[in-house]
């Protein structure tokens, strides 16, 4: 006699590792993506150390690709599925994800600064202290619970973090080392906070497809990193939206892009460090 039990619990076990491989595979290509985001950003400084071209334009257009891809996507599934979803769409949720996208909109640009004063490996290294602030809110905002073994870890973290950054002798080495870390640490709290926000509210609708909610995230980031570029970035004399675009810029855009709707993904069906929500693991394999 076929124990069925025994057979469902098995499939669960299946899907349950189906969903933490496809989400582990996830993470590895956006360590890919997001390491090639700041080799690219930092190859495509001019010989005086700063861009050709507006970071705002290029995060604007980022945006605007992840909105093409998002609606893309949206389309390709049943058209029950896409009324059902777009009925979702209220006010209190278009303008709840304004407040994510405009952070994300700050710290976009904020990097292009930051490279401007530190290298890649520096910044790489330093930006690993949201990992600490992200726990952090995660515990008080969305009141995660995280074992000694956690705990124990981002201790370890910010010991690495802050001995990689020890000189000896006390110098610093320079003032403008000095501007880049503060302002990477700056980068690091308001990338948390946005982190935090943004998993809060891609899981508080999470009957809502993740193409519209990211859709919605987007538009304002376009909005946001647009309206940056006529007021304050434009220069209506010598430039336009696309000047100083090279193929090294547009291969960022890319890699931006992609890296954007993968964190998403993330979010929505695991969360910001990795722990994997028991609903949302089925959600990933239906």
């Amino acid at each position: 006699m076929v124990d069925y039990k025994r057979w469902l619990a098995k499939l669960k076990r299946i899907k349950n590792a189906r969903s933490a491989l496809i989400i582990l595979a996830v993470c590895v290509i956006l360590t890919i993506f997001l390491s090639l985001d700041v080799l690219l950003q930092y190859a495509s400084k001019n010989a005086y150390g700063s861009y050709d071209y507006t970071s705002s334009s290029v995060v604007a257009y980022v945006e605007f690709m992840k909105i093409c891809i998002s609606i893309s996507m949206l389309l390709m599934k049943p058209m029950q599925d896409i009324k059902s979803s777009v009925a979702q769409l209220n006010i209190k949720f278009v303008l709840i994800s304004a407040v994510p996208a405009a952070v994300y909109a700050v710290n976009n640009n904020m990097v292009f600064l930051i490279l401007k004063f530190l290298e890649p490996a520096i910044f790489q290294i330093v930006s690993n202290f949201k990992i600490i602030t992200t726990a952090l809110l995660m515990r008080v905002v969305l009141k995660k619970r995280f074992t000694m073994m956690h705990y124990m870890c981002l201790f370890l973290l910010v010991i690495t973090i802050s001995w990689t950054q020890y000189i000896p002798g006390g110098s610093s080495g320079s003032s403008s080392r000095t501007i880049g870390l503060v302002i990477a640490l700056v980068y690091t709290v308001n990338s948390s906070f946005a982190s935090v926000y943004t998993e809060y509210f891609l899981k508080s609708y999470s009957h809502v497809s993740v193409h519209v909610q990211n859709s919605c995230l987007y538009f304002w980031g376009v909005l946001f990193n647009f309206s940056y570029w006529v007021l304050v970035d434009r220069d209506p004399v010598k430039s336009n939206f696309f000047t100083g675009w090279t193929p090294l810029v547009w291969s960022l855009i890319l890699t931006m892009s992609c890296s954007g709707l993968l964190i998403s993904m993330i979010m929505k069906f695991a969360n910001n460090i990795g722990l994997f929500p028991s609903q949302q693991q089925k959600q990933l394999t239906q």
